[in-house]
């Protein structure tokens, strides 16, 4: 995602951090306000905890609001203002305006929405509508069309839903962490939650907080008539906090209606949102966990579907309806080619009609490489995204010719390229060393971890950062900040695999050739 902001100096500080702290999987030291931020989410995971019901039909959970939050605006007038606006968009591709409506129809039939009554009793603190639009993602093999409700949304001087709602602590362990630990074990089964936040119950005493606008009939006009009001019976995805509610339920009832405490721990160690990964040691033993999985999820009123294995016996023995369509899948964003138990990292700069200091910014957050094994391939993207920032671009200017045509050269030359590795990171059992290799020249500081044995050696991860456009480091400076990455990535890889590796690493190695650094 890239975030713009209105100050320019403020635009420049951020991304100036972006382009020197490379943090994913890199630990970093806090301060005292971390220290504040888990004060405060303590105090919502105990809400959660007071407030959470199990009812027959499912988990019911409340939305914690901020103490002293300023009033909320019902947000009506933008509501209605962005329902004009998609249904003229629709209404120029019928066929997706159908599928639009039929998903309301879905979700109304279902019970994920109902209908706000006209005369109902107003007991609800909070009564706020929801804008909503679609997006469309044709590649993917299961919802290629989504609604997304925009909960940010707000008035000028006028606080959004997502603005008086806490985040809730992050409960997800990192990507890359599970990522690695995806690269351990021999025998792997990967599955997902079908519409997980759908499947948790919002209580009905927070519904009106999250009211929307739709039509009857979306064949006829936008008329006072044919306009409907729903509200969601259930967790919706566009909520900040919503991540927090879906982890924190699955959380809860692992520790708290879960007989089987050894899969219950493995479940919430693995889990990240809605994506599920389970390791085993044999086909037997990853047919038991994944159907004891099933029944689990199941429990809560949550299809777990899309199961994949890297065992062609595993991915048979699992029930036709919940198997994974294509052997090719992601998992945490990485395609995973299951029959040959291959990782592809793909550098694929989406095109653009226009090119901007945004678009450009897009095209470089676009590309999802949290191993670093493109890290080589975007050095000179970076650059260039300095370079325009050097120059005072608005964000939205066009580029001139001979700007565009050095973008292009950079785009042409790493376009469509990609790594593709083992999924596992040894294929042997044996004990293993790291070795990490730092470096740095005037353009960059990089480091990268190799595990290795005595049999072979496979890239884990790499990191690295441009100096800082506000200042001008020397050379042994930047030797001594590329040393400081090996170390922090080393942290992070040992933490990450703590416990999984089928021996723990021999010896951590580190290395530089800077005289200077090592003196």
């Amino acid at each position: 995602m890239v975030e713009t902001f209105t100050n320019e100096d403020d635009d420049l500080a951020r991304w100036d951090r972006y382009w020197t702290m490379d943090n994913s999987g890199i630990y970093e030291f806090a301060g005292t306000k971390n220290a504040e931020k888990s004060a405060v989410n303590q105090q919502v995971l105990n809400f959660f905890n007071d407030t959470i019901e199990k009812r027959p039909d499912g988990y019911y959970v409340r939305l914690p609001y901020k103490q002293n939050h300023p009033s909320l605006p019902s947000n009506k007038a933008i509501a209605m203002k962005r329902l004009w606006s998609v249904l003229k968009t629709l209404k120029s591709d019928p066929k997706l305006l159908e599928e639009y409506n039929n998903i309301f129809e879905t979700q109304l039939n279902g019970g994920i929405i109902e209908e706000v009554p006209i005369h109902q009793s107003k007991n609800s603190k909070v009564i706020h509508y929801i804008p909503h639009q679609p997006v469309v993602t044709p590649h993917k093999q299961t919802t290629k069309l989504r609604i997304v409700f925009d909960a940010s949304s707000h008035s000028k001087d006028c606080p959004a839903l997502n603005d008086v709602l806490h985040q809730g602590p992050l409960i997800l362990p990192e990507t890359y962490a599970m990522l690695l630990r995806f690269r351990v074990p021999n025998l792997v089964i990967t599955a997902d939650v079908e519409k997980a936040f759908l499947q948790v119950h919002l209580h009905e005493l927070d519904r009106d907080a999250t009211r929307f606008f739709w039509v009857r009939d979306y064949k006829m006009d936008l008329e006072e008539g044919n306009v409907v009001t729903y509200r969601f019976t259930r967790v919706t995805f566009g909520l900040n906090v919503s991540p927090f509610l879906l982890g924190a339920t699955i959380n809860y009832h692992l520790r708290n209606a879960v007989h089987d405490k050894t899969i219950a721990e493995e479940i919430a160690e693995i889990l990240y949102v809605d994506n599920l990964i389970l390791a085993a040691d044999s086909p037997k033993e990853a047919i038991r966990k994944a159907l004891l999985s099933k029944e689990i999820f199941a429990e809560m009123n949550m299809n777990l579907r899309e199961f994949l294995s890297n065992n062609k016996s595993v991915s048979e023995e699992s029930p036709e309806e919940a198997r994974a369509s294509k052997q090719t899948q992601k998992v945490l964003g990485i395609p995973w080619d299951s029959k040959h138990d291959k990782l592809t990292i793909c550098c694929d700069f989406p095109s653009t009609v226009s090119l901007t200091k945004r678009t450009v910014a897009r095209q470089i957050a676009s590309v999802f490489d949290p191993f670093g094994w493109l890290v080589p391939l975007m050095v000179q993207a970076k650059r260039f995204q300095q370079e325009l920032w050097k120059r005072n671009y608005e964000w939205d200017s066009a580029l001139p010719g001979d700007v565009r045509d050095h973008w292009n050269t950079i785009c042409s030359n790493v376009h469509g390229l990609q790594r593709t590795l083992d999924r596992r990171l040894l294929n042997v059992a044996t004990h293993c060393d790291l070795a990490i290799f730092s470096d740095a020249s005037s353009i960059a500081m990089s480091a990268s971890a190799y595990i290795f044995n005595d049999k072979q050696s496979t890239l884990v991860m790499a990191k690295n950062k441009l100096p800082s456009i506000k200042s001008n480091p020397t050379i042994p400076k930047m030797e001594m900040n590329a040393l400081t990455i090996g170390a922090r990535l080393a942290i992070s890889i040992v933490t990450a695999l703590k416990g999984s590796l089928p021996q723990d690493l021999n010896n951590i190695h580190i290395f530089s050739d800077s005289q200077i650094v090592l003196n």
